[in-house]
Parts: structure tokens; C-alpha cells; sequence
């Protein structure tokens, strides 16, 4: 059996897609949603969830996730003021 996968290749889940997406191409894809949501859109992911903005206005944090993860691990935010506009980067 060990030689068949040396031959053909390991394994792989069929539920995932092939050609994962790179980090860059994920992070660009998150940076522009955040850009949306500031920009006053509803966005909401695929099981119909609405998207959360990193920035919270409650407690002035900015917390960026890409994926499952946040940009600096356990120390997840950052204080920021709030600013009276966005400026929109794209």
C-alpha cells in the first residue's frame, strides 16, 4: 500500500478545494471586506452570518482576523481614537 502512495500521491480530503487560496490572496480579500463594512455595507459570509468590522467602536479596540486568526495571537487588539471619516484605500 506504502508504494501505491509513492507513486500516486498521498491522500487528500475531497471536501477541500484545490488551490488553496495564499496568505496574501486571503489577507487583500479581508482588508477589502473591512473596507465594505466601514464603508457602511451588510456583508455576511456564507452560512447567511453577518460580517463583524474589526474596529469596535464600544470599546475603541481594533482587532484584525484573517481566517480563524488574529493578526498578533493572544494579544489580539489594539486601542485606537476614533476618526471622524474613512478613507477608502481601494
Amino acid at each position: 500500500m506504502n508504494r501505491f502512495f509513492e507513486v500516486f500521491g498521498s491522500p487528500i480530503n475531497p471536501k477541500v478545494s484545490i488551490g488553496k487560496k495564499s496568505t496574501d490572496e486571503i489577507m487583500r480579500k479581508a482588508i477589502s471586506v473591512q473596507i465594505d463594512i466601514q464603508n457602511g455595507k451588510v456583508l455576511r459570509n456564507s452560512k447567511g452570518v453577518q460580517l463583524k468590522s474589526w474596529f469596535n467602536d464600544e470599546s475603541l479596540l481594533f482587532m484584525p482576523k484573517f481566517g480563524a486568526g488574529y493578526l498578533w495571537g493572544k494579544e489580539s487588539a489594539v486601542r485606537y481614537k476614533k476618526a471622524r471619516s474613512w478613507i477608502c484605500l481601494s
